[in-house]
């Protein structure tokens, strides 16, 4: 993340993530593109992690990769949805949200997917309020959001565990209206070995 620009930083070991839907955002930087530098920066990385990787061809983009930095290691990781917990984070049962009717609420890069990981579960989406990335609520966005909310009784708010943070400062608010967020984990699905390798290897070159 940041910490890769960051240059004064001292590090023993680089790993890069690379979301696999845009994973050179679009191939410009700041801010006429998501990079938040030219790709040659990636000749600094020792490891380099494919995100959201499932079903996505990555074939070209490691290539790519490789034909600069032709000693990283690659890695593939998925985003998986664990369970659904309410705001005070306790695992909800899908009984208890299997009849609500569900309002998304979102203030992440990619709303699409957390979209996508909600509709694996077994529940009714019916609106979807998606912000700018890392925005910071206010109670105006909660009161705007619950007067679209007409039967709160038969309705539900399911958000980010990034997003339930920012939403626990206006519990008052939001105490007419059950409120959940989606709990993910996240998990190397292809060279998970090579990764602990690495860093196994780092600890010991720290510890000597």
């Amino acid at each position: 993340d940041d910490g890769f620009q960051h240059q004064a930083v001292s590090r023993d070991l680089d790993i890069v993530l690379l979301d696999s839907n845009c994973p050179f955002g679009g191939s410009r930087v700041l801010p006429a593109g998501m990079m938040r530098e030219p790709l040659l920066g990636i000749r600094r990385a020792d490891i380099a992690i494919f995100t959201k990787s499932n079903k996505i061809e990555l074939d070209k983009f490691i290539q790519q990769i490789k034909s600069i930095n032709s000693k990283i290691k690659i890695m593939k990781a998925n985003h998986k949805a664990s369970s659904i917990k309410d705001i005070d984070g306790n695992i909800v049962l899908d009984k208890d949200i299997a009849d609500k009717k569900i309002f998304l609420i979102s203030s992440i890069a990619t709303p699409k997917a957390f979209r996508n990981t909600a509709t694996n579960y077994n529940i009714e989406i019916i609106d979807e309020f998606p912000f700018a990335d890392h925005h910071n609520y206010t109670a105006e966005d909660i009161k705007m959001i619950l007067n679209k909310i007409k039967q709160p009784q038969d309705t539900a708010i399911l958000t980010t565990e990034k997003d339930i943070v920012k939403l626990r400062l206006f519990k008052d608010l939001l105490k007419m209206i059950k409120t959940y967020y989606l709990a993910i984990d996240f998990e190397i699905s292809e060279n998970e070995d090579i990764l602990i390798q690495s860093i196994d290897e780092v600890i010991k070159d720290c510890k000597q």
